[in-house]
């Protein structure tokens, strides 16, 4: 039997690749044209990484950078009459500083008419690959053993350097894969006993660990703590003697860390760390590494390779930039009409863990920091921002919140993206403008690192719609969705969630969602599966939700949640018709069920009775993305 806590948070590019001397005519000549299907009755300009920022912009003198063409609409948007068209040539456009665009700089569409940055040919069978990263290529690599310190004691043989001068990143990638920091695979060796300033165990094995200085403890809630919390906290320190060890934790982190859990769950406390990560005292498994900041501007970055890897002869990248691209306005004057199409985000970090504040996690991109909530900012993010498109995207190799759209205003739309290999969540959409919406993306693999994250986040903008998306393999909630008014979470294939951290759900439905069901929340037509906990989840006093016609096995609880209010479950099929409320004593005179079919337990036996069924059968056929994958 599934356990719940009872939750008190209802009450708490820089530079482009320009290649000088690429500028004989008649390769000009060949891209001249625009390829069938670039849009007509617009202003068009022209990014490519053989271009020069001091040339015009056109297809035959491109400009070199995002940056550069957006000097030049700058200049334009005051008097619009057209929309203005950025299309950038395919390559990889290597940011030294993020891109910013502001209402005040005059960045957004004006009259009417949109301001666009898109890949050249969008949409097209002509559509070029683009790239906007904010890694760094790592070079200069060398066996360990060679330098004049060779391999410290305990650390496997085989392990690389490089120089990398002030580097500063949580992440790694190598021939195109995620490489893991070092860990230890486990809480702390002993006993681990809660003292006022960290822990103290009698194992005297943590007095080896090299520069606990750069080390983290995580603190994975489990059941003795918060579930679904997965917290961290630097090491500030480590001392002993031959029969006890002290290892000190950062403040105001520990304090913070304990603030939080009182206040998620009043009387608890923090579990012992569950892991301990970044030393290269832990440099023992193929594909992790570490990065050795001891001396100020001459990191030394180490790594292990994996079977037959060599990391002279495959590219290894690090993040380096934090935010990709940043949007932004004010209350009175937000950032509005533009559009971001077809274009690849990559390689961004997140550095604010490695900050004494650490990261005291309590669920998805919310953390605990000095008394108060905070938020994971996205490395694709928009503030105070109106009738914005991000359509057609990659966001991928990211170290925290792949896309924000924060203190939205109305109309603005996320759709047809993919989001795949990224430490935190997916698309996070928050603010009180109505009409948002959230469609046809496929959202996978998040929360590499921070296993608390979600797939997509839908709070508080009223009448909005998150429809026809994909969300698997995340280790959390897959949707969530809250909204003061008119909610509609239509369509969604989910699957693969809530794998690692419990206590979540394939759709998770938190608080009241409107004043009656006529402006509550609608959740129809989803298809949810193996979700491991619960498949829909209304939480948390959930109230005017109705859920129906979805398709919903292989979980633990078909339908489970805390405290329900006033809730239709009608017309779904299911293999678990029983739903599970919590506390078990809880009234639940406003729960209504009708018309719901029950499928076999079986996993192949409920699909396959879903299919035979006509109106089952077309509820899997219309669930998920509408449009085809960038």
């Amino acid at each position: 039997m599934r356990t719940h806590r009872r939750s008190r948070r209802a009450r708490a590019v820089g530079a482009g690749v320009a290649v000088a001397g690429l500028l004989a005519a008649g390769y000009a000549m060949t891209v001249a044209a625009a390829p069938h299907g670039e849009p007509d009755g617009a202003t068009r300009l022209y990014v490519a990484p053989w271009g020069d920022d001091d040339w015009p912009g056109t297809a035959e003198r491109p400009f070199a950078t995002p940056a550069g063409a957006q000097r030049e609409v700058r200049e334009r948007t005051a008097g619009m009459d057209e929309d203005i068209v950025v299309s950038l040539r395919g390559g990889t456009y290597r940011l030294a500083e993020p891109l910013r665009f502001s209402a005040a700089e005059g960045d957004g569409g004006t009259g009417g008419h949109r301001v666009v940055y898109q890949a050249y040919g969008y949409g097209t069978p002509h559509q070029e690959p683009v790239t906007l990263s904010g890694g760094r290529a790592v070079t200069g690599w060398r066996p360990a053993a060679d330098g004049p310190e060779g391999v410290p004691e305990g650390v496997a043989e085989g392990v690389w350097r490089a120089d990398v001068g002030d580097l500063e990143t949580r992440q790694l990638f190598v021939d195109g894969r995620r490489a893991e920091r070092t860990a230890l695979g486990g809480g702390l060796p002993g006993e681990a006993i809660r003292m006022p300033e960290g822990y103290a165990t009698r194992s005297t094995a943590p007095q080896s660990w090299q520069r606990p200085e750069d080390m983290e403890l995580v603190f994975n809630g489990g059941e003795e703590g918060l579930p679904y919390s997965e917290a961290r906290c630097g090491v500030g320190g480590i001392a002993g003697d031959a029969e006890w060890t002290m290892i000190r934790v950062d403040q105001p982190c520990f304090d913070d860390l304990a603030e939080m859990y009182d206040n998620e769950v009043e009387g608890s406390v923090p579990p012992a760390p569950t892991d301990v990560e970044n030393s290269l005292s832990l440099l023992r498994e193929p594909g992790t590494w570490y990065l050795d900041r001891s001396e100020p501007g001459h990191h030394v970055l180490y790594y292990l390779p994996r079977p037959g890897e060599d990391p002279r002869h495959v590219p290894v990248v690090a993040p380096a930039l934090q935010t990709l691209v940043r949007g932004e306005g004010t209350a009175d004057a937000p950032l509005r009409d533009m559009a971001f199409r077809g274009l690849t985000f990559s390689h961004a970090t997140w550095l604010a863990p490695d900050e004494p504040t650490g990261f005291p996690q309590i669920i998805g991109s919310w953390y605990w920091t000095g008394g108060a909530l905070a938020r994971m900012p996205g490395h694709v993010t928009f503030h105070r921002a109106e009738r914005i498109t991000v359509e057609g995207n990659r966001f991928t190799r990211l170290g925290g919140q792949a896309l924000t759209l924060s203190a939205v205003g109305p109309g603005n739309t996320v759709r047809g993206n993919a989001v795949a290999d990224v430490s935190g969540g997916g698309v996070e959409v928050h603010g009180s403008g109505a009409g948002n919406r959230v469609v046809d993306n496929r959202v996978r693999r998040v929360g590499t690192d921070y296993r608390s994250s979600i797939g997509i986040v839908l709070e508080g903008p009223p009448d909005s719609t998150v429809a026809h998306n994909q969300v698997n393999d995340v280790p959390y909630t897959g949707i969530w969705g809250e909204s003061p008014r008119g909610l509609r979470v239509v369509g969604n294939l989910v699957f693969d969630a809530v794998t690692e951290v419990p206590d979540g759900g394939g759709i998770y439905l938190p608080f009241a969602q409107g004043t009656s069901f006529d402006d509550g929340a609608v959740v129809r037509g989803n298809v949810v599966h193996h979700a491991t906990g619960v498949g829909l989840y209304p939480d948390v006093g959930a109230d005017w939700v109705a859920l129906e016609r979805n398709v919903l096995y292989g979980s633990e609880y078909a339908v489970s949640g805390v405290e329900p209010g006033r809730i239709t479950i009608a017309d779904n099929y299911w293999d678990n018709g029983e739903p599970y409320w919590w506390p078990e004593d809880t009234p639940t005179d406003g729960v209504t069920l009708t018309g719901n079919t029950l499928l076999p337990r079986a996993d192949a036996a409920a699909e396959a009775a879903c299919r035979a069924d006509p109106a089952c059968a077309g509820i899997l056929a219309d669930a998920g993305p509408r449009l085809s994958a960038p």
